[in-house]
């Protein structure tokens, strides 16, 4: 910490006292109008030139609002589009009517907890709340760097009792279902299901449906594939939801079946396309496409309504008996996402073990 060698005086020019402190070459200047008679202004004055000295803070007394769009711009430079919208918009719908004209030096845990509370009583989920949380925890990171404040949070709290969304997982009859039927309707009419392989692969191989939109037959290597990239709702091609996300999967029968299936009507069609699973134009398929044909789908044959991440959801379920170790392998999960066990790296023949423990799951269902 560096120690303040002077002391403010009184300016009659301006009638206020004044001080001027350097740290590391950087000079700074602190006033206080309060009179010359009294020492409620000398000592005032000094007292900001003494916290500056101790924090370096340089851009406190601007408000949440103004650095929010800072950090927001910041993120545009090097982020997804996905991600700084996201963000984007907690501050527009959330932090930004709450706490936006506070300025940084008057911020403090409480307001932080107010966000939370605004939004909790509103009716938010609580995996929304926790997103609010993790985005007002990057942006004081942000301020942190950008010396407007030495606030840490150690603990903004997201109500427990919170509403949590329902995971729906298809029904041993759903799943029977999507394995024998290829109808959907179109305009109104019955007719073959150009996605149903798509929705297959999905379900028997757990992957999330931006990892299925880009996947390519350049990632399939004799009886293994890898998750090289993930295209997301914005058509945007990213590595992927976490470091984990790139794996190797081994095909097991059901998903080599599928994907002969898949070739096999890509070639009647005619269609010629890097992507194993394109969309109706040969390129890479489109997340909102997929997800109005499989409501089609599911309404034509009488499955309850899900998203298809719902269909990973019902893989794991599927799997509920494989041990945890190879379902890290199957899912891209990250070591803490289950409390707490470590990731063990691939073994010799654990790709293929846990194929086949997955096709084991999804046989003994169909044969019931």
């Amino acid at each position: 910490m560096n120690h303040r060698n002077n002391e403010a005086r009184w300016s009659e020019k301006d009638k206020r006292w004044h001080i001027y402190v350097q740290s590391n070459g950087n000079r700074h200047h602190f006033a206080s109008s309060v009179g010359m008679n009294s020492r409620k202004g000398k000592i005032e004055a000094e007292k900001k030139a003494d916290k500056w000295l101790e924090t370096q803070l340089s851009d406190e007394n601007q408000k949440v609002e103004i650095l929010y769009d800072k950090w927001i711009e910041s993120l545009k430079e090097r982020t997804q589009t996905a991600y700084w919208k996201q963000y984007e918009s907690y501050g527009k719908v959330w932090i930004k009517p709450l706490i936006g004209c506070k300025r940084m030096n008057r911020l403090n845990e409480n307001d932080l907890d107010k966000v939370i509370a605004d939004a909790y009583k509103k009716g938010l989920a609580h995996k929304s709340l926790c997103n609010i949380r993790s985005c007002l925890v990057s942006f004081l990171k942000y301020a942190r760097k950008c010396r407007a404040t030495m606030l840490m949070p150690d603990d903004i709290i997201v109500p427990q009792n919170a509403p949590r969304g329902e995971r729906k997982c298809l029904s041993q009859k759903e799943i029977t279902i999507l394995l024998s039927s290829e109808k959907t309707t179109r305009r109104g009419k019955p007719c073959f299901d150009f996605y149903i392989y798509a929705y297959r692969f999905l379900l028997i191989e757990g992957l999330r449906p931006g990892e299925l939109c880009g996947l390519q037959w350049s990632d399939i290597d004799d009886d293994v594939y890898t998750i090289n990239r993930a295209i997301n709702s914005l058509g945007e091609t990213t590595t992927g939801k976490n470091k984990n996300a790139k794996r190797s999967h081994a095909i097991g029968e059901l998903s080599a079946a599928i994907l002969n299936e898949q070739k096999a009507m890509l070639k009647r069609l005619g269609m010629i396309t890097p992507y194993v699973f394109p969309d109706f134009d040969g390129a890479a398929m489109r997340n909102k496409n997929l997800y109005t044909a499989w409501k089609r789908y599911c309404a034509a044959n009488g499955i309850r309504e899900m998203s298809l991440y719902e269909l990973r959801h019902t893989n794991y379920s599927v799997n509920k008996d494989m041990p945890e170790a190879y379902k890290k392998l199957l899912f891209g999960h990250s070591a803490k996402f289950d409390g707490g066990a470590v990731y063990d790296h691939a073994m010799a023949g654990d790709l293929a073990t846990a194929a086949k423990m997955n096709d084991d799951a999804f046989r003994k269902l169909a044969n019931k």
